[in-house]
């Protein structure tokens, strides 16, 4: 087998919110997101101990592995392992007990389990007398303690997991281009968690790809990164068992070089035994591919994200926002995205704000200048944050242009070399959605023109994508049942300004025709070109136009508050997960 180099980059979070949290409203910021995941530790002055929870298992060789990875651990706290089940003298009491010995008041409890969403993780909170009843009948006893616990979230979409299984596939990978990877896990049947898993899983699996095709040395840019539940629920996910997986991804390519097969399984379990040696390959019997059982406790990465998660938990590390917009040769529009990034800047006092412009940018200004702005500022992890009007290609090379920006970089700030735990991460949000702050964005421009609402009908105009129309579609579908929801016009309907797409704003206007039509395009920036195209796309009907975009026009800047407001959103999110 030919192996291949990777250089991977862990990421330290900024923030990890614990899953008993709950979810972040449409309109809670970052500040309060962050806020929440400062930690009880700090105001109660008592000494902090960290417990690690594991399944068990009767198999003492999976116990081992666990022991192994917690004794790799380095922190300047005392750090205890407890199994659920199966070991005896090794409970979570047992390793409460320890801790309480030390004069532990404060406990962070990380749960070393695949996913958040199980009935296990609900079992480890009533132990920890963190929730009351049980998810079933099951008799367990309660830790006995006084000291303070929070609980964080399981290893679920962690970069840090993501790295290691893209380790793995940069040691097995010799056809990338034909190569399906297929990520095995245990899965459930219950319905609600299983949609949860689904989630973590695609996300990972995204990241796999990501990862392997923007950090490997060489680039290994894979055919797919697929993924199965080998205990799933096959009423709402026939698909992803791991039969159907495996016949799809054998029938999307051909053999690998080494004639192996084109598809590389890999198992997304915390340590190896009966499953990972016996089960798995059993149901791979038939197939052609390459299965590797090393499992996530040989990786050391998996000791550098226990001691992430505790950081996190007490608040360490710093993020920082890149916003990246387009670009233009007119500096007004330069001047609208700074004026923004000043709201974002008060919004998040906390972090760093950069600007960026994929386009007539000065070099600070550009896309690597504003990832070594904030690097500079003692930012550990960039969230970048694109304003392109949707999923464009100009988008997709933005987000390009931020994993290849933070390659090559000056790399005594990247710390490439440095241990792995050290390392810097970047995530790209966006492109603008149909977020409600972008609906009620578009409704303000709308009224800010109308005379008599419920007698008006409002057109929406964006620009479309010769790429991706069907996406473009969806979007301004969505946007327009938003308005419609909370809007007084007669009626709201959409037309693209350009590209393919239907319908063309002409058809939508004409539909109109009769009422008193009102024309907003979304975009960035009201220009004599948007406007001259309007008229040229509209002439001979009758509408009122409002050309102003998100920023206003070059004579009369007029930044919409509820962009800056979508951009804490979009942080906020991604502090979230």
């Amino acid at each position: 087998m030919k192996t291949m180099s990777i250089r991977l980059i862990a990421i330290v979070l900024v923030i990890v919110l614990s899953i008993t949290w709950p979810a972040l409203a449409e309109g809670e910021g970052a500040n309060e997101a962050m806020d929440k995941a400062v930690s009880a530790f700090e105001k109660s002055g008592g000494e902090l101990g960290v417990l690690v929870v594991a399944h068990g298992s009767d198999e003492d060789l999976w116990c081992q592995q666990v022991r192994q990875v917690v004794a790799n651990v380095s922190l300047p706290y005392p750090v205890e392992l407890g199994f659920l089940e199966f070991v005896p003298n090794e409970s979570i009491d047992d390793a409460v007990e320890r801790l309480e010995s030390q004069g532990i008041r404060d406990i962070i409890a990380i749960p070393l389990f695949v996913s958040s969403y199980s009935s296990h993780i609900q079992e480890i909170e009533y132990v920890l007398r963190l929730r009351e009843t049980l998810p079933s009948g099951e008799d367990l006893a309660r830790v006995n303690t006084t000291a303070n616990i929070t609980m964080t979230r399981a290893l679920d979409d962690h970069s840090l997991v993501a790295y290691i299984l893209a380790d793995w596939v940069s040691q097995m990978s010799s056809d990338p281009s034909n190569e399906t990877v297929v990520i095995l896990s245990h899965g459930t049947d219950e319905e609600g968690d299983i949609r949860s898993q689904v989630c973590c899983q695609s996300w990972l699996a995204e990241e796999v790809k990501a990862y392997l095709r923007y950090w490997a040395s060489p680039s290994i840019k894979l055919r797919d990164v697929k993924y199965a539940f080998i205990h799933g629920n096959q009423t709402l996910y026939p698909d992803l068992t791991v039969e159907s997986v495996m016949r799809n991804a054998s029938k999307a390519g051909g053999s690998s070089e080494d004639g192996n097969g084109g598809v590389i399984v890999l198992p997304l379990m915390v340590a190896g035994g009966s499953i990972t040696d016996s089960q798995i390959p059993k149901l791979l019997e038939g197939y052609s591919c390459r299965y590797d059982r090393a499992t996530l406790a040989s990786h050391p990465n998996l000791a550098r994200w226990i001691e992430n998660r505790v950081r996190c938990e007490i608040g360490e590390g710093m993020g920082g926002v890149l916003i990246i917009d387009h670009g233009s040769s007119d500096p007004k529009r330069a001047e609208a995205v700074r004026e923004l990034a000043g709201q974002v800047n008060q919004m998040l006092s906390s972090m760093p704000v950069a600007v960026a412009f994929a386009e007539n940018a000065a070099e600070e200004e550009t896309i690597p200048g504003g990832i070594a702005r904030l690097l500079d500022q003692g930012a550990r992890r960039i969230i970048a944050v694109t304003l392109f009007t949707g999923n464009t290609v100009d988008h997709e090379e933005a987000r390009d242009e931020v994993y290849s920006a933070m390659q090559s970089i000056n790399q005594t700030k990247i710390l490439i070399t440095a241990p792995l735990y050290e390392g810097i991460c970047a995530e790209v949000k966006g492109p603008i959605d149909d977020h409600l702050l972008i609906a009620d964005l578009i409704l303000d421009r709308a009224r800010e023109v109308s005379i008599d609402a419920t007698n008006e009908t409002l057109i929406l105009a964006p620009w479309g994508s010769s790429t991706y129309f069907e996406e473009s579609e969806l979007l301004a579908k969505s946007l327009v049942e938003r308005i419609k929801a909370s809007s007084e016009f007669k009626d709201v309907g959409f037309g693209f300004m350009e590209y393919q797409g239907s319908p063309n704003i002409r058809e939508a206007v004409e539909k109109a025709q009769g009422e008193a039509v009102i024309v907003v395009t979304v975009n960035s920036m009201g220009t004599k070109y948007v406007d001259d195209l309007i008229a040229e796309r509209l002439e001979g009907l009758n509408y009122t136009h409002n050309g102003k975009g998100f920023y206003g026009y070059s004579e009369n800047l007029d930044p919409h508050p509820n962009i800056a407001r979508w951009i804490e959103y979009k942080v906020a999110e991604e502090v979230r997960a």
